[in-house]
């Protein structure tokens, strides 16, 4: 399972005292090419399994769930300096995830690098738009889509490579399925969705939804749609 998703173990809010240091994962850190287990003094077990670590901080850790077959309740252990605490959660196959802020979807217009994020606030370094336009071309990132082909193991740290996820998803804007023409792994748990804004859509805010094997990503994230 590429990777096995357990959307209940993503941070909540009151989480204290989960690492003694705020980083994220560099090039030194990795261990044979793969994201550590135990990092900032800090490590994860996910149903007996190690975890890999990407970004640590007091309140927050993002881990990558290593590869399991199992389904249901499964048992998370957060190992750190101030001692171990354990919760239940839920692990599923496949639960997809958009990366979004402040609920707008945030996705990358190749054609020219413009990064749509509904507000068009500035970003030092890169060039930023509130809206896409019909018809538009976008790259959106996403999580947990499930298995892809050629097989690469959890914790792996590649690029350069892309591998297409086994089945494609469906993507809706507004209720309108868009045309997808690319979607894969293409980083350690990191995956990416290339398709095309349906061109009937006029002005507006609209809902993107990514479904994959039936299970759909929440219909809070929205993209905001220009006038052609």
């Amino acid at each position: 399972m590429q990777p096995a998703a357990s959307p209940a173990a993503r941070p909540r809010r009151g989480y204290r005292h989960l690492s003694t240091e705020t980083a994220t994962v560099k090039t030194s850190d990795l261990v044979s090419g793969y994201l550590p287990t135990t990092f900032g003094g800090t490590s994860v077990i996910i149903d007996g399994k190690a975890a890999y670590m990407d970004y640590v901080s007091a309140t927050q850790l993002n881990v990558q769930v290593p590869a399991d077959t199992a389904s249901g309740s499964v048992t998370v252990t957060v190992t750190t300096a101030s001692g171990t605490a354990t919760a239940g959660v839920t692990m599923v196959p496949v639960q997809p995830g958009i990366f979004r802020s402040a609920n707008y979807v945030l996705a990358v217009r190749p054609s020219d690098g413009v990064i749509i994020n509904g507000t068009g606030a500035g970003i030092s370094g890169y060039v930023m738009a509130a809206a896409a336009r019909p018809g538009d071309v976008l790259s959106l990132y996403a999580t947990c889509l499930g298995a892809v082909s050629p097989t690469i193991a959890p914790g792996l740290v590649f690029s350069g490579t892309y591998a297409d996820t086994t089945s494609s998803p469906t993507v809706t804007v507004g209720g309108t399925t868009a045309v997808v023409s690319f979607a894969g792994l293409v980083g350690a748990g990191l995956y990416h969705i290339n398709l095309t804004v349906p061109t009937s859509l006029a002005a507006g805010s609209y809902p993107v939804i990514v479904t994959q094997s039936q299970a759909s990503s929440p219909a809070t994230a929205v993209m905001k749609i220009s006038a052609n």
